[in-house]
């Protein structure tokens, strides 16, 4: 979803019109029309970083999700999965058999461990 996308689902979540909305910036020094607006949401143009701090204040969302921000870091983490899940096949295709009971053990013995510390973490 790009920032036009955003502001136009905030806009509407929020229960204002783009004429709405380019008043309540107006009102704010920020100099646009709902023309401005629509060209946002239609992604002909986009706020500049002022414009984009007051628009997050108005509809009450951070930055990060007029920017996007969050899908790009999920699609970062989303890539980073697949690389080792690649990895972690071409690995399982080629060991040995003894090899990879010991990749195994230490796998299980690191999740065992960790789940271990987060409980006592919960506990305290």
């Amino acid at each position: 979803m790009a920032i036009g996308d955003n502001i136009r689902t905030a806009r509407i979540n929020k229960g204002l019109t783009q004429t709405q909305l380019a008043e309540l910036l107006q009102y704010r020094n920020c100099i646009v029309g709902n023309t401005t607006i629509s060209n946002w949401e239609n992604g002909t143009s986009k706020p500049d970083p002022d414009t984009i701090e007051e628009l997050c204040k108005i509809l009450g969302v951070d930055a990060n999700y007029l920017l996007d921000f969050n899908k790009i870091k999920k699609e970062s983490q989303n890539d980073d999965i697949s690389k080792r899940e690649v990895l972690f096949n071409k690995t399982k295709e080629i060991i040995s058999n003894d090899d990879w009971e010991t990749i195994e053990f230490i796998m299980n013995k690191t999740i065992k461990n960790y789940e271990e510390s987060k409980k006592k973490g919960s506990d305290n």
